[in-house]
């Protein structure tokens, strides 16, 4: 748009100058003929200059990170190749803030038994998603402990302890590469690279490969990051396949289904319940109608744990925080037309 309006700029003004006799009309047909030749190199000069800024600036927030050094270090007498046997997760009495200012929990204990799913709710900002980073140690509590089958997860190897924990975030960071690859990245934290067999399975589960096969090019289509002209449930299924592939005995999921449809969600939901049948898994949900079945629910509020129990249990306390939450959904579920999964019988 800009080459035109300059050229037909240019155009006026050589008419103007061959109409006062100051220009011949073979000068104006040299600017015609050789303005696009001129205009190129410089257009692409002022877009080099651009990405050349952008990649400095990217590479000293690089090398601020690479300076910070790593805060979360391995012990050096971490016992060799240690695994999650029953994934019984603990918290004992955990302070933890990301800055002095803001402590994030305060007190916190609760315990997750082997093989049962713990759903977290409460209001953004109260720490659910802090819980499990603290799991995956990708940060270390300020006082008190978490572990893990009764090992502290800070004295253990950060590639033994995530090698069996799978984790699918809310916001899903999508790779400038294939789709393929994109759910095959799930695997490399074991260090083994998942088969297309693999790869078609935990999407069938995140219920995303009939879409992926209508594309042209199925599985080898390439997403072009924050480009990508996938919808954002679309993104959150292959961030769910991504978070399936790998071999885990814990799940943590981070209100990974937020972004889909009621009825894509149940089946998610569905295909979640059967893979990790005798898995532990620890669900941060906003949806209250997908933690139903949770066998035991924890409400975060202050920093700490203000309510926990079954859904019948916290539905039944007459001024209870969850029931007024659920209330709360129901009303709004009921006044857009949208039915939610029914309140089980006590």
């Amino acid at each position: 748009m800009i080459q035109k309006l300059l050229q037909f700029i240019g155009i006026i003004m050589c008419l103007r100058l061959l109409a006062r006799g100051e220009m011949k009309s073979t000068d104006v047909l040299f600017f015609v003929t050789h303005f696009s030749g001129t205009y190129r190199p410089l257009t692409y000069l002022a877009s080099l200059i651009r990405e050349t800024i952008q990649v400095y600036t990217h590479c000293q927030a690089l090398l601020r990170l690479i300076d910070s050094g790593n805060e979360v270090c391995d012990p050096d007498d971490a016992p060799a190749n240690w695994d999650i046997s029953e994934g019984t997760i603990e918290f004992k009495d955990v302070y933890f803030s990301y800055n002095s200012k803001h402590p994030v929990l305060n007190g916190v204990s609760f315990k997750v038994q082997g093989g049962t799913t713990t759903a977290i709710v409460g209001k953004t900002g109260g720490g659910k998603t802090t819980i499990t980073q603290l799991i995956a140690r990708f940060y270390d509590v300020n006082r008190g402990s978490v572990t893990i089958d009764g090992v502290d997860v800070r004295h253990v190897k950060q590639r033994d302890l995530r090698k069996s924990i799978s984790i699918v975030p809310q916001k899903a960071e999508i790779l400038p590469t294939t789709i393929r690859h994109n759910i095959q990245y799930g695997s490399a934290s074991t260090g083994m690279s998942a088969t297309p067999k693999d790869v078609h399975e935990a999407a069938c589960k995140a219920q995303i490969h009939q879409t992926i096969s209508s594309l042209p090019y199925g599985y080898e289509t390439p997403i072009h990051g924050k480009k990508s002209t996938f919808s954002g449930g679309e993104i959150q299924r292959i961030n769910i396949a991504r978070g399936l592939i790998q071999p885990h005995k814990v799940l943590l999921l981070d209100e990974a289904t937020s972004a889909l449809d009621m009825i894509t969600e149940r089946k998610v939901q569905g295909a979640l319940k059967g893979d990790n049948q005798g898995k532990t898994c620890v669900v941060i949900a906003h949806r209250l109608s997908t933690i139903i079945h949770a066998d035991q629910i924890l409400v975060l509020q202050d920093g700490g744990i203000a309510e926990r129990g079954t859904f019948a249990e916290l539905t039944a306390l007459p001024d209870g925080i969850f029931k007024e939450m659920w209330d709360s959904q129901m009303r709004i579920s009921e006044g857009s037309g949208t039915s939610v999964a029914p309140k089980p019988t006590m």
